[in-house]
């Protein structure tokens, strides 16, 4: 598998990855919030953690993947996980702000260039 393969492998990788952190960070929160041990400040002060260590988690365990220039393919998968999950919270009308869609953008691109760095 040449070179290009092995980055789009390591970007799908990375983007199941984060998703499945992401379901469970959700269901964490969702609990947290069920026992009334956080509000919904802390609520979206938890979201945006999990985006970040999501994104993290991911190119950590796909940075095998990343060859070289692995910080920018790093914030290329936290990129690309941004984009699924504006598709899917414009689908399912999530209503956010434009100011939440850049603090995740950012939160995702940040933690996926960290990872890069790190690997």
């Amino acid at each position: 598998m040449g070179n290009m393969g092995k980055t789009f492998k390591g970007m799908i990788i990375s983007a199941v990855t984060a998703w499945l952190v992401v379901f469970a960070g959700a269901a964490v929160s969702a609990l947290l919030v069920y026992k009334g041990v956080i509000g919904e400040k802390g609520l979206k002060a938890a979201v945006n953690i999990i985006y970040f260590i999501s994104c993290f988690a991911a190119v950590l365990i796909s940075r095998r993947n990343f060859e070289s220039r692995s910080f920018l393919k790093g914030a290329a998968a936290g990129m690309l996980f941004f984009a699924t999950l504006f598709i899917v919270s414009a689908v399912f009308g999530d209503g956010r702000g434009v100011s939440d869609a850049l603090t995740a953008f950012t939160l995702c691109a940040l933690g996926g260039m960290l990872a890069g760095m790190l690997a």
